[in-house]
């Protein structure tokens, strides 16, 4: 047993459970502070184009020489050619940016660039 007198003894026990229950506290806001940073950074990425995601899954079974097409050349014959979806939109690159064009000649959404077309949509159209 321990030398302290029991009130000594009593509020050592008080202060322990005092900064255990600070640290459950500190730990607790901790946690749900990164769970609102990763809500928030699954808010800021916006979803796949539909449009962009099926020219992706429609040359990513294309072959050339024997070979499945790399996401660059697929980028480079979407320039050359644009591609069509089954709704008649038009997936096209104009500059250094891809973007869907209505029927009506409207553009639809965001514009994408290579690194987003080779980190997200090329990977996802695989699925």
């Amino acid at each position: 047993m321990s030398r302290l007198p029991d009130t000594d003894l009593a509020d050592e026990l008080e202060a322990t459970l005092d900064l255990r229950e600070a640290r459950r506290a500190w730990i607790s806001q901790k946690l749900a502070q990164e769970h609102r940073e990763r809500q928030a950074e699954r808010g800021r990425k916006h979803g796949l184009q539909p449009e962009i995601l099926a020219a992706a899954r429609h040359y990513r079974g294309c072959k050339i020489r024997g070979r499945k097409m790399q996401a660059v050349e697929a980028w480079n014959t979407i320039k050359k050619e644009p591609y069509q979806t089954s709704d008649s939109d038009t997936v096209m690159i104009a500059g250094d940016e891809m973007r869907v064009q209505s029927r009506a000649g409207t553009q639809k959404r965001s514009r994408i660039k290579i690194a987003q077309w080779q980190k997200r949509y090329w990977p996802a159209a695989e699925s």
